[in-house]
């Protein structure tokens, strides 16, 4: 199983003058590639090149000497790979208007795979290639065969598989470290379920077969989002003001504008850390050994169709369901706890009391408003409702014969997440 970790490292001079030169040749090799697939048939070429091509075909350019073999061979590849997802988005839709990719204009991160590096303990050893090292020599006068990465993460585990490096800043360096660990043994089907349906105000609204127990989590990542919405648009106005002046050329981005963007990427993803994290230990204290969580891939399709306030659609556009599903699932599996996606159409507008979650049986008018749903004198959680219909499906799926109380539904805990 492959993880991956990011990281910041303290890097020296030296270090720092060796990796902008190689992320500079990275993004020079990308655009030289890219410039071939964009004109292949205006270059005589008698097929749209691939990755392997191109890398037989520039291994004697100066861009690519100037990386080693194996991470100008990544560049390749991952521009390969963009390329293969423009191609599909075009055919399938998924994406109104999809753009083939485009040229690099700032120095991109570089990939050291298995090969190009030694790992000991907290320290990895990182390779040089010969062209990189004799240029470097004579324009900066630094003379290294190796380059010597130490952190403390890195004697925490013991298969580094590649690393990422970013552009090197303020003496530092984002890293990103990939690795791999053994999966853990299935834990076996004890009767215990979490059923999770995933929500817009309620992030995660989770109904615990075992106890009779409903809770929602993630109730502040819209306030998250709000703060940074309003944040940014305040430094885009005052950007657009300074700029509106006829002798200054218009300006798109500052440093306030990344700081904020960063810390916005940053903040969000260390919710969606806690949020996770709660609902693998909430499973472990309670002895659960499998979670269903909604199946949402049509999302993208209802997506196109939506007719809400920009407002809604704003948070619509940004819920990070695919992030937390991934998230999620390695940290379940790390566990031994099983994770499964269920197909949820109908189960929002069922009664909880059906004999089985279908169109049949679907009633949405019983559901009065987004969180409220009410069924002659019963008042329920309309979130809850459907995350006890998704249990309900699968179970169904499985033909697992087993009554669940719907008391939980009625009483719904609001957890805060420190």
């Amino acid at each position: 199983m492959l993880l991956a970790r990011k990281l910041q490292v303290e890097v020296t001079e030296e270090q720092c003058c060796y990796f902008s030169h190689m992320c500079y040749a990275a993004s020079k090799l990308w655009n030289l590639c890219n410039y071939e697939k964009y004109n292949w048939k205006e270059l005589g070429l008698k097929e749209f090149p691939n990755w392997y091509y191109q890398k037989k075909k520039w291994k004697n350019n100066f861009w690519y000497k100037m990386l080693p073999s194996q991470t100008a061979q990544e560049v390749c590849k991952s521009l390969d790979q963009s390329w293969k997802s423009y191609t599909s988005l075009k055919k399938t839709g998924g994406i109104r208007n999809p753009q083939p990719p485009n040229n690099k204009k700032i120095p991109m991160p570089i990939t050291y795979m298995q090969n190009g590096m030694k790992h000991n303990g907290d320290t990895v050893r990182l390779s040089l290639p010969i062209t990189l090292k004799q240029m470097v020599k004579e324009a900066d006068g630094f003379d290294k065969t190796f380059l010597f990465l130490r952190h403390k993460a890195f004697s925490q585990v013991s298969n580094i598989k590649q690393l990422m490096i970013f552009p090197p800043q303020n003496g530092k360096c984002d890293v990103v470290l990939n690795y791999e660990v053994k999966e853990a043994v299935a834990l076996p089907d004890n009767g215990k379920y979490l059923a999770i349906d995933l929500g817009i105000h309620n992030l995660a609204t989770c109904f615990d077969s075992a106890n009779d127990k409903t809770f929602i989590v993630g109730r502040e990542y819209l306030a998250i989002c709000h703060y940074f919405h309003k944040e940014i648009a305040k430094a885009q106005s005052a950007l657009a003001k300074q700029s509106s002046s006829q002798w200054k050329a218009p300006q798109y981005t500052s440093k306030r504008l990344k700081a904020l963007r960063k810390k916005r990427n940053n903040s969000i993803r260390d919710y969606l850390h806690k949020l996770t994290k709660f609902i693998v230990n909430y499973c472990i204290k309670n002895e659960i050994n499998t979670v269903v969580v909604g199946d949402l891939k049509g999302l993208a399709k209802n997506k196109k169709r939506s007719h809400h306030s920009k407002s809604y659609n704003q948070k619509l556009y940004e819920m990070p369901y695919f992030k937390i599903s991934v998230m999620l699932e390695y940290k379940l599996t790390l566990k031994g706890i099983n994770f499964v996606l269920q197909e949820e159409s109908y189960s929002s507008q069922c009664s909880p009391n059906t004999p089985e979650v279908s169109k049949q049986y679907a009633q949405k008018s019983n559901r009065i408003q987004r969180g409220l749903y009410i069924e002659g004198n019963q008042i329920y959680n309309a979130d809850a409702v459907g995350a006890f219909n998704i249990l309900r499906k699968y179970c169904s799926s499985k033909s697992i014969k087993q009554q669940f109380s719907t008391k939980g539904l009625q009483n719904t805990e609001i957890i805060k997440l420190k």
